[in-house]
């Protein structure tokens, strides 16, 4: 069990048997929501997913029967969707989930339309909608861009529009604005999740991180890390980084949250990690994966871990979950 007793049970109570519309469900944190959804015996009345391109993942039909599923590419879906809500919300509260493009920016930023289309229209249009009753928008931690050292829900950001991934950070940066001043004036429950490093329960296409290029490379002979060996990061399970949100929904006041890992860990020894899970070699390069990446970043957690009664001592070790993230592929 991975959140206090009376936490789950009001988090079971806050999603069980209403809509659910979850955006980016075939994301790093879409499956993750579908596996704690599932884990927990959470089953909303109705769910509306929506994906960029793809056919919904199968563990979404082991979560609800009713499903609805738009893609954000087609026009005609996109269009659906207006009806669709508007169909949901007559019906009950409905609970939203905002996670389109966690986990992906690359293949976002090589369509920049599609990343303020994702954040910001698609975000605005939720403003005309009746009977929305929580709102959760995934942004990133890619917000601290340019601080090194230790990082709170109170640190000054400092990325510049003008950073190679500015189209992406300051869209994530709007959204947040547009949740806590726009939305939060017509939804009752409403926050913003600066979520950092949560890998995805089976390893997805598309995903370009670090982490992900690590596999990749492994399962091709040999776990290749192109520079920063020494940079320190702190990842998360994608699950638990998942149920932290959905209880925080349920249980918390705040309307901003970081929300991190306790997996602390070189890039270097990560990398020899994944190469003792696969059991192949290893090949650590010697320039720089990004001059302007910190070489060390420490996202303080305990907001989340307080107000979703998160109980970090029953996680298990990186290892086991990353084992199970690659045996799931």
């Amino acid at each position: 069990m991975m959140i206090i007793s009376s936490f789950r049970k009001k988090m079971y109570e806050f999603y069980n048997d209403k809509p659910l519309i979850l955006e980016g469900a075939n994301g790093s944190l879409g499956l993750s929501f579908a596996e704690i959804l599932f884990e927990e015996k959470i089953i909303p009345s109705l769910i509306l997913l929506t994906t960029y391109s793809s056919d919904i993942n199968p563990i979404w039909h082991k979560v609800c029967s009713n499903i609805f599923h738009i893609k954000n590419v087609n026009d005609l879906d996109f269009q659906k969707r207006n009806e669709i809500i508007k169909g949901f919300s007559s019906k009950s509260v409905v609970n939203v989930i905002f996670a389109s493009g966690y986990g992906q920016p690359n293949k976002f930023l090589n369509d920049p339309f599609s990343v303020i289309e994702a954040n910001i229209l698609t975000l605005l249009k939720y403003s005309q909608y009746k009977n929305i009753g929580s709102f959760a928008y995934i942004s990133t931690s890619e917000i601290y861009a340019g601080i090194d050292g230790d990082i709170d829900e109170n640190s000054d950001t400092k990325s510049k529009p003008q950073n190679s991934r500015g189209i992406y950070i300051e869209s994530k940066r709007l959204a947040e604005a547009i949740v806590a001043n726009i939305l939060s004036n017509k939804i009752n429950r409403t926050a913003s999740f600066r979520v950092a490093l949560a890998f995805p329960p089976r390893c997805i296409e598309g995903d370009t991180r670090v982490l992900a290029d690590l596999i990749s490379s492994g399962k091709k002979g040999v776990v290749t890390l192109n520079g920063g060996a020494e940079y320190i990061r702190q990842y998360q399970f994608g699950p638990n980084a998942a149920i932290k949100i959905l209880s925080a929904m349920a249980n918390g006041k705040s309307t901003l949250y970081n929300n991190s890992g306790s997996h602390i860990i070189t890039l270097g020894n990560l990398a020899k990690l994944i190469s003792k899970i696969l059991d192949v070699e290893l090949d650590i390069k010697s320039n720089l994966i990004d001059a302007s990446a910190p070489v060390s970043v420490i996202i303080n957690h305990d907001l989340i871990n307080s107000e979703s009664g998160y109980l970090k001592e029953n996680e298990k070790s990186l290892e086991e979950y990353l084992m199970k993230a690659i045996e799931s592929e």
